[in-house]
């Protein structure tokens, strides 16, 4: 990027910003019933004032204080308010993302007409915004599974991303759903490609949105489990596990231990598997989740054949031992 380039989007950065905050005062304005008239009275004309919030002009900085007297806010008060509601809308968008990759269509379908004619306030929102949508129409859609990749591809331009160094969220995201819908045409170069970028980690996400990794790296060491690629499966797996220890998130560890423990069973690893099931048992219920407690040791039964008994005595020790990861 050249210098000029990094000038210029840096710019349109700033004026983004500003008219985010100018669409935040008009909302206040609208909320103390105050009129577009008496709101720019002794401080712009209505004209000038629409300008602004369409972002053809920057309000200047005495002119924000003045609006911001008439809502008889502080700059404080006012900044505090944007950030509250830019974490209220990330709290929405992330909701809205976990119903659509746990196929709540009606949930999904609720929360998304609720961002209808909402301004969002940050660019990463609006970006994580973007993306639900496309996972929305097309994830809840009647393509046929060929439909569906060749949509995705053309959202991010696969196959030709594959040239690329780093891998945004946003991508990571549509690339673990090609993987997914390529793998059941017998087709893995996605998946593939996701394990060399997981690997060696060559992926930039934001504090806001780290959290879902571990889910798609369930995902993606499934989709090598089917495949019989066990050495994939496994490092997949213990990529998650690692992960989610940094990040101290435990959503996902119970499924990725018990993905670790299902690899090391199919690779012959026989002193290990047990303890990555006891962790898997154990994180449930440090997340107090008996859901998906009752599912894993059913699953444990009848994939490992370990009785309920002998299952429950050695979650007993790893307990006593006072650590549950």
């Amino acid at each position: 990027m050249t210098h000029m380039a990094v000038i210029n989007y840096l710019e349109g950065e700033f004026m983004d910003i500003e008219k985010l905050h100018f669409h935040t005062i008009d909302e206040l304005r609208k909320e103390n019933n105050i009129s577009a008239e008496s709101f720019c009275s002794d401080i712009c004309s209505e004209r000038q004032y629409w300008r602004y919030l369409k972002g053809s002009n920057l309000c200047p900085p005495s002119k924000v204080t003045s609006f911001l007297v008439k809502l008889n806010m502080t700059y404080n008060e006012f900044y505090n308010y944007f950030y509250v509601k830019c974490n209220n809308e990330q709290l929405r968008l992330d909701e809205l993302y976990e119903c659509i990759f746990y196929n709540n269509r009606e949930r999904a379908k609720i929360l998304i007409r609720g961002f209808d004619n909402i301004q969002l306030s940050t660019f990463e929102t609006k970006q994580f915004y973007n993306l639900c949508k496309i996972l929305f129409e097309i994830e809840f859609s009647d393509y046929s599974i060929s439909s569906k990749i060749e949509k995705y591809s053309k959202y991010i331009n696969y196959p030709f991303i594959i040239g690329k160094d780093i891998i945004g969220f946003n991508e990571l995201n549509i690339l673990a759903k090609i993987a997914k819908y390529e793998s059941s045409l017998n087709i893995f170069t996605c998946a593939d490609f996701l394990f060399k970028i997981y690997k060696s980690k060559s992926f930039y996400i934001s504090s806001i949105n780290r959290y879902i990794i571990p889910a798609l790296l369930v995902k993606l060491s499934k989709i090598f489990g089917s495949l019989n690629d066990f050495e994939k499966a496994y490092t997949i797996a213990n990529e998650g596990i690692s992960y989610s220890l940094e990040n101290h998130d435990s959503k996902a560890l119970a499924s990725l231990y018990y993905l670790s423990a299902l690899c090391e069973f199919k690779l012959g690893m026989r002193e290990k598997f047990n303890g990555s099931l006891i962790k898997c048992l154990a994180v449930s219920i440090s997340n107090d989740d008996s859901k998906t407690f009752i599912y894993y040791k059913k699953k444990m039964k009848e994939v490992f054949f370990i009785e309920e008994n002998n299952l429950m005595f050695l979650l007993g020790e790893h307990i006593k031992k006072g650590s549950f990861y």
